[in-house]
């Protein structure tokens, strides 16, 4: 199917560069980068195999970026195929789905009568602190005040987190901790050019990251998250003004809210998962991981909401504020872990300096607009940008308008 499509776009292309090219007396064989030329300054150590390919045949990207574009317009409203079909293309591409439903089981627990106890236990676990008795009773009394379709979806979520972050650790496994904690730093810091770096563009730490973190596995927990996210929010619809449901867990606060209530979301909080009903919110936090919140989703239904990394910026992106250290992934952003949000109805402003409007740093982040008539402003690294790792910004439909410095718009690094 893939090749057939490639062979028929190639065709229509075929005529156009041979008119072209023989305005310089040149052939499509001519049009090549001279790869033993270019062997005289080195070369970089991890090249794709999809850069390989168009590299040693530059008039192919007209044809795989139209192809592509296709391919991304007809998964917008499916964000799980356009993570799976954008990996493939590094060379990090896992069919999760080639056997069936990878998240089965999951979905066969959250329908259990004590389902969502049964998520929370798991998810305790793996924080190191289980549940007490007392603790499993006041869930079961909390989930008795939720439709049970809502109880479900909750649970079928926390379960798929708790699912994706036994992946995540899977594809840490090999990793030095302090070198973990050290590149979780680098990562975090302000891009400047004095960081000392090799060949590649990485500094030590980054080089050892790079040999022992499984971005396979890694990359396989963020998939299953995104497609238990796609699945919920569906369902997540009929969602009853009087329903709520409020957890701390001990990987961040648990939210449900339904209702349309104008909510704020603090800049203090680093939230594991926000189910909002409607409203016109505005968040100063969510939808981001770092190595010690390893998850974070945000799923809002309607309203128009704003998401902005401080306060200050209600009205526009704050020069002054561009460097500060103490900025968190947010609003889609993931360092060494899985970040998604879906804003489903609404026009939505999104404001932010960095690392932010879905960005990946070893991990996964996505940005999922379904609606309405948005505007995304950010610095850098944001807006579909990755660094061993996926980022995704995907806004369905609307007149929207983006704007950027560097690092963002489709960037890859380093």
């Amino acid at each position: 199917m893939w090749s057939l499509l490639l062979l028929l776009c190639s065709f229509s292309f075929a005529d156009n560069w041979d008119v072209a090219l023989e305005q310089a007396s040149l052939k499509k064989a001519d049009v090549r980068f001279d790869v033993l030329d270019l062997k005289q300054v080195g070369g970089a150590d991890h090249k794709a195999p999809y850069y390989e390919m168009l590299f040693g045949d530059p008039l192919r990207i007209p044809v795989h970026v139209e192809t592509y574009r296709e391919i991304m317009i007809e998964y917008s409203k499916e964000p799980f195929k356009a993570a799976v079909s954008s990996m493939a293309r590094v060379g990090l591409g896992v069919r999760r789905n080639l056997e069936g439903d990878p998240l089965s089981e999951v979905a066969a627990l959250a329908k259990k009568p004590d389902g969502l106890v049964r998520a929370l236990e798991h998810l305790h676990r793996l924080g190191r602190r289980p549940l007490t008795v007392a603790q499993a009773k006041e869930i079961q009394t909390k989930a008795k005040a939720l439709s049970p379709e809502t109880s479900v979806q909750l649970a079928f979520l926390i379960e798929s987190i708790a699912h994706s972050l036994e992946w995540r650790e899977r594809s840490l496994a090999d990793v030095d901790p302090k070198t973990l904690a050290k590149g979780h730093a680098e990562r975090m810091e302000v891009p400047r050019e004095e960081v000392p770096a090799d060949r590649n563009g990485m500094s030590r730490t980054m080089r050892h990251l790079v040999r022992d973190v499984d971005l396979l596995v890694l990359m396989s927990g963020g998939f299953d998250l995104v497609l238990a996210v796609q699945k919920a929010q569906e369902k997540l619809a009929e969602v009853k003004a009087s329903e709520r449901f409020e957890w701390s867990s001990p990987f961040g606060q648990i939210s449900l809210r339904g209702g349309k209530t104008d909510d704020v979301v603090r800049a203090d909080k680093f939230p594991l998962l926000i189910i909002d009903a409607g409203g016109n919110d505005t968040y100063y936090a969510g939808a981001g991981a770092d190595l010690d919140h390893p998850a974070g989703i945000v799923i809002d239904l309607s309203g128009d909401d704003r998401y902005l990394s401080l306060p200050d910026l209600e009205s526009a992106v704050d020069r002054k504020e561009r460097r500060d250290p103490k900025l968190t992934p947010k609003f889609g952003s993931a360092v060494f872990g899985y970040a998604i949000l879906v804003d489903v109805a609404g026009n939505d402003t999104y404001r932010s300096f960095r690392m932010t409007q879905g960005r990946g740093d070893f991990g996964l982040g996505l940005l999922w607009d379904l609606a309405g008539n948005d505007k995304y402003e950010c610095w850098v690294q944001c807006q579909a940008s990755g660094e061993f790792g996926l980022g995704l910004l995907i806004d369905a439909s609307g007149t929207d308008s983006y704007s950027a410095l560097a690092q963002a718009q489709g960037f890859a690094g380093p």
